[in-house]
């Protein structure tokens, strides 16, 4: 099969003509996994025609795809196995394809764009198709759950949609990072508000709420770890540095200035209980491994030095 995509400015990932006959089925599934999400196949064609390709643009992820007849299934053991957390907008080009979510059929032509939610259990039956598919993190929506949602082609959205999509899709990756920006989030907020009334949308309020909580938790799970970085912390989250600033924002403070209060106050709770007898320990329990830094920032937080809380009033490092 020929990867109809070769001109864009993607990167084949999969093309299944290189791989030996009796391999290329297995071969398509890993790299669907890979690329989309977990999920169970089902085909009859072990001699598998397929080609994936992709491309990054900002906080998006772009993908072409061509194969044969293929039934995925993403159901709750994957979802468990697999926290990928990403709504797929898909323009089909060619064939025929129909996801069933939340028992209910939903069926797209030549031209309509498809819409489903990778935290939801669903069924994706494709024949013969062709898409160009987008991969949009949750947290960049305000929107909880969503089965499988049409854009027919005769919507003037779907015409903006895939214009925009095709558009990314051929644009250079030498595009400035502002105009990345600006155009991912034009493209995302004309998804989120055509997709209200189709899913269960909470306020971004509520969301951003969430996607807080779940990162204080993990910020809490890494309080001696010396070596967390925004970086880290964005990758665990499976998020861009630049979102995981945004959702923490409402806080008033930066994500590692969070940490380090966090990491001060529990120095300090059980310092004041007696548990410690050294500072250093304390200092490195809670991933300090500057042990006057520590002091120094001890007295600034709280006005007095580590030592003046062991019941003794000596301490030695």
């Amino acid at each position: 099969m020929v990867n109809i995509w070769s001109e864009l400015f993607m990167k084949n990932i999969c093309n299944t003509s290189t791989i030996e006959a009796n391999e290329r089925l297995d071969y398509w599934h890993s790299s669907v996994c890979q690329t989309y999400a977990s999920v169970d196949i089902q085909s009859c064609i072990r001699d598998y025609q397929g080609t994936i390709s992709k491309k990054q643009f900002d906080e998006l992820t772009i993908t072409a795809s061509t194969g044969d007849k293929i039934n995925f299934q993403r159901t709750k053991s994957k979802i468990c196995t697999d926290i990928r957390e990403e709504i797929q907008v898909s323009l089909l080009l060619k064939g025929d394809v129909s996801i069933e979510s939340n028992g209910v059929v939903t069926k797209a032509t030549p031209g309509d764009i498809l819409i489903y939610d990778s935290t939801r259990p669903f069924e994706l039956r494709m024949e013969q198709f062709s898409t160009l598919t987008t991969l949009i993190p949750k947290s960049l929506l305000a929107i909880d759950e969503l089965g499988g949602v049409l854009f027919e082609k005769s919507q003037l959205v779907t015409s903006i949609i895939s214009k925009v999509l095709l558009e990314i899709s051929y644009s250079d990756l030498d595009c400035p990072t502002i105009s990345q920006n600006s155009i991912t989030s034009n493209f995302v907020n004309l998804i989120e508000s055509n997709l209200k009334g189709h899913s269960s949308c909470d306020s971004k309020g509520i969301r951003i709420d969430s996607q807080v909580d779940r990162i204080k938790q993990y910020l809490e799970s890494q309080l001696s770890n010396p070596d967390v970085t925004i970086e880290s912390v964005a990758n665990s989250m499976s998020m861009s540095p630049r979102t995981l600033y945004r959702i923490f924002s409402k806080e008033g403070e930066t994500v590692m200035g969070w940490l380090w209060k966090k990491r001060l106050s529990e120095a300090h709770r059980e310092i004041s209980t007696g548990r410690f007898k050294r500072v250093g320990v304390a200092a490195l329990e809670y991933g300090f491994s500057d042990f006057s830094h520590f002091s120094r920032a001890f007295k600034k937080q709280y006005g007095y030095t580590p030592t003046s809380l062991l019941k003794n009033g000596k301490i030695t490092f």
